[in-house]
């Protein structure tokens, strides 16, 4: 929660319009699904919308977080990173490629 109370000072400033975070800023390296993420970034969320600003969260990729996050309030999503879309892709191409 210590990099949560720094997004929550920050989002006081006027000239922020918003704020985005991610398990790795957390010191949680990329779990996303770690019940501390969900506390911080509903936290932020929350400390975001009642400063009228625009809160987000990067390295979503599953779409049941997506759905959850976004409900929560998080108006800013990375669905991912150009790691895991490549990834994609890659598993996509091998995929099609073993069907011909």
């Amino acid at each position: 929660m210590r990099a949560a109370s720094s997004w929550l000072k920050a989002l006081a400033l006027a000239a922020l319009c918003e704020i985005v975070t991610s398990p790795v800023e957390m010191g949680l390296g990329g779990d996303i699904e770690h019940p501390k993420v969900a506390e911080a970034v509903a936290v932020v969320a929350d400390a975001a919308r009642r400063h009228g600003k625009w809160s987000g969260i990067g390295g979503i990729g599953s779409e049941e977080l997506l759905r959850h996050y976004i409900g929560i309030g998080m108006r800013v999503i990375l669905g991912g990173n150009d790691f895991s879309f490549m990834m994609a892709a890659a598993r996509q191409r091998a995929h099609a490629l073993r069907r011909t």
